[in-house]
Parts: structure tokens; C-alpha cells; sequence
């Protein structure tokens, strides 16, 4: 939905900020922001997707071998 979506654009641009030491995007960067948000986003969601039919999961090992 919009909020969740908002959320995540609202995460992204603080990790840029933080990241790129910046206060504020051009309407031309915010834009680009929520494309790649969106973009993210769905290749997620399609990546889950497909996990799930094939029956792919990771344990929690396997998440606390890669952090």
C-alpha cells in the first residue's frame, strides 16, 4: 500500500543521507529515489514469489553466517 511504500522511500533517503552527508534531494533525486524503491521493491517481491513455489527458505544459520 502507500504507506508501506512511503516507509521505504522514507528509509532510503535517510540511509542516503546518512551515507552521502546530505540534508536534502532535488525533486529530479527524489524521483529517482522512489524509482529504485519501486524497483526494489518488486524484484522482491518476485524473487519471493518464486522462492516460495519452489520451496526455497533460509534457515536462521544461514542468515547468521552472512551477517
Amino acid at each position: 500500500n502507500v504507506q508501506e511504500f512511503q516507509a521505504l522511500v522514507d528509509e532510503y533517503q535517510d540511509v542516503l543521507k546518512i551515507t552521502q552527508g546530505r540534508e536534502n534531494f532535488s525533486e529530479e533525486e527524489l524521483n529517482q529515489i522512489k524509482d529504485q524503491v519501486w524497483s526494489q521493491y518488486i524484484n522482491e517481491q518476485i524473487i519471493s514469489s518464486e522462492c516460495e513455489k519452489l520451496g526455497l527458505t533460509v534457515t536462521d544459520e544461514e542468515l547468521q553466517n552472512i551477517m
